[in-house]
């Protein structure tokens, strides 16, 4: 009995991650979940390795995208449970799509769960008041392997540079307020990390343009 509830709480935390920080974080810049309005220059990759740690559980994500067109990006994320160690580590991945509607201001994302008719539709607006970059998110989570009804998401976010440190903070619907920091090592490797003080979730992640 205590296996079976271990393996049904690891897999409600990868279902968790997998909505929380791979279809918000994976595509917007570690460690917000909010999107931004911007997308991956063309011919560009990005390469992102979160971390995510609570009391009880640890799962890593791995999440990578490439840049199609000057408005447009796709990616895979593929979240990995770390612990409690389970025979089958691998969480549900998923692929996502970004269209720049307005130059890094308006955007729509798709994201889909691999192997199910989940789904995220995702609105964006970015906007600039002077160093401050403020993130406005507006979507529709649908879940129809699991029978439920599609719930609207809603999140906030900004981000105030201070030479090669941003200070980063986001309210997210009903699942909290994130507080962190993200450190530019060069212009195209970043750390960051932050802390979801209702979740009590420590993330920390690695970013890298090429």
């Amino acid at each position: 009995m205590r296996k079976w509830s271990s393996r049904v709480l690891g897999w409600s935390l990868c279902l968790f991650l997998s909505n929380y920080v791979f279809i918000a974080v994976a595509f917007g810049a570690m460690p917000l979940c909010t999107d931004d309005a911007g997308v991956v220059e063309k011919g560009k990759y990005e390469l992102e390795l979160g971390y995510d740690i609570t009391s009880d559980e640890q799962v890593s994500n791995i999440s990578f995208k490439h840049g199609i067109t000057d408005r447009m990006d796709i990616g895979i994320s593929l979240p990995l449970q770390v612990k409690p160690l389970e025979e089958d580590i691998f969480c549900p991945s998923g692929i996502g799509m970004k269209f720049m509607l307005v130059k890094d201001m308006v955007s729509f994302s798709f994201t889909n769960e691999l192997g199910t008719s989940d789904y995220v539709l995702n609105g964006i607006f970015s906007k600039g008041l002077g160093l401050i970059g403020l993130h406005f998110n507006l979507g529709y989570e649908y879940a129809g392997d699991s029978g439920e009804k599609g719930e609207i998401s809603y999140s906030g976010a900004f981000e105030f540079p201070v030479k090669k440190v941003d200070i980063v903070g986001e309210i997210l619907n009903e699942e909290g307020i994130l507080l962190g920091g993200r450190i530019h090592i060069k212009d195209c490797i970043a750390l960051d990390t932050g802390y979801n003080i209702k979740n009590k979730l420590l993330t920390i992640g690695l970013h890298y343009e090429f």
